[in-house]
């Protein structure tokens, strides 16, 4: 767990999680605390955005579901590698 932790905070301040100031104030396989500002992150009528929500929530659960298994090497691809999609194009119409 510790190990997830440590490659958590030494990555590059290039995610999005950094741009939007998400900070992890405590994590564990059974609870991940994190907090992002307000300031910044709105609506322009002020209200926090509905999208900066959803990164926290994303942030901190991938982090959640990744410390009870432990770390992987490989994320499950290379990170050059795009992702395969099965879906097809709709014709035109």
């Amino acid at each position: 767990m510790l190990q997830i932790m440590e490659t958590y905070r030494a990555r590059e301040q290039e995610h999005l999680a950094d741009r939007m100031g998400i900070t992890v104030l405590e994590a564990s396989a059974e609870r991940v605390v994190g907090t992002m500002p307000v300031a910044g992150n709105t609506q322009p009528y002020g209200l926090l955005h509905g999208g900066a929500s959803c990164v926290l929530a994303e942030t901190l659960g991938s982090l959640g579901s990744a410390l009870p298994r432990g770390p992987r090497q490989d994320h499950g691809r290379h990170r050059d590698q795009r992702p395969r999609t099965t879906a097809r194009p709709r014709p035109a119409r």
